[in-house]
């Protein structure tokens, strides 16, 4: 691999790397619950709670807990 191709690759991988440290700036936490059987298929639901807003999905009207 030359170094121009290896920089290319480091440089997408920090890229990679910065967004995933500002995601977990940005999540206060994550609620998973226990699995469950829906028609013969093994479910589990997550919920990801962001500092400052909450749970995006119910706000907007489209988690199961909205009112």
């Amino acid at each position: 691999m030359s170094i121009v191709k290896t920089t290319a690759f480091y440089n997408v991988y920090l890229k990679i790397l910065n967004i995933d440290n500002m995601a977990r700036e940005l999540i206060d936490f994550i609620t998973v619950s226990e699995f469950n059987k829906v028609d013969g298929k093994t479910m589990q639901d997550v919920t990801i709670n962001h500092k400052f807003v909450g749970n995006l999905e119910r706000l907007s009207g489209k988690g199961k807990d909205a009112a």
